[in-house]
């Protein structure tokens, strides 16, 4: 059973239409300029719309808070980290030197769709810098939903 979620926000890479369809095109352009069968032609023309859609799935980045976790990532790769374990918590300017998507920067993992501002925290194995477009406000509902230690 999967729990409802307090907060939930998707924070989209800012040029990802042109992106997609530069992606889209480069495939569908290359039959113009070559002769080639028209079952090839077609599936080089299917490479550039799977190619355009896994792009477009990878330029959203998810942030979800439940009553006991908190979730964010990409489609294919989406740490669920267990409130209680979440300490540090703070906002921050993710440096620009930390790029775009998913990666280590500085011994932090570091998941964002655009430069800016987000959240920092740690837990008992790793580091984490997550991207937020309203960062004040997942700090808030994170301060709130951490069961508080005695």
């Amino acid at each position: 059973m999967q729990e409802t979620a307090i907060h939930s926000e998707t924070q989209v890479f800012p040029f990802k239409t042109p992106v997609v369809l530069a992606v889209f095109l480069s495939c569908a352009l290359i039959p113009v300029f070559l002769s080639l069968p028209w079952w090839m032609a077609i599936g080089i023309v299917l490479v550039g719309v799977l190619a355009a859609a896994l792009v477009h799935s990878v330029m959203t980045l998810r942030v979800e808070v439940t009553p006991t976790t908190l979730e964010f990532g990409y489609w294919f790769s989406a740490p669920k980290i267990p409130l209680p374990e979440i300490a540090d918590l703070q906002i921050v300017e993710i440096p620009k030197l930390a790029g775009i998507g998913m990666h280590i920067y500085k011994f932090y993992y570091v998941y964002n769709a655009r430069f800016g501002r987000g959240i920092q925290f740690s837990t008992p194995k790793r580091k984490y810098m997550v991207g937020s477009d309203n960062p004040e406000h997942l700090l808030s509902i994170l301060i709130t939903a951490i069961p508080r230690k005695r």
